[in-house]
C-alpha cells in the first residue's frame, strides 16, 4: 500500500512511468497503424508518437 501511495504522489516516478508507458503504447499503436492499416511506416510513426505523448501527458496530469 505504501508503494502505491508513493507511485501516485512522487512526480519523478510518475514522469518515468509516463515515459515508459507512452513509449510502449505509442510503439505498439504505431506498428499496427504503420504496417497493417495504412501500410506506410511514416504514418505509423506519426500516429505512434502522438498516442505515446498523449498517454504520457495523461499519466502526468492525473492528480489525486
Amino acid at each position: 500500500m505504501m508503494m502505491l501511495n508513493r507511485l501516485t504522489t512522487d512526480p519523478l516516478l510518475r514522469l518515468f512511468i509516463g515515459i515508459i508507458a507512452g513509449t510502449l503504447v505509442g510503439g505498439g499503436v504505431g506498428e499496427v497503424v504503420g504496417n497493417h492499416i495504412m501500410a506506410d511506416p511514416l504514418v505509423g510513426a506519426s500516429v505512434g508518437a502522438f498516442v505515446g505523448a498523449a498517454i504520457a501527458g495523461v499519466i502526468l496530469a492525473v492528480e489525486e
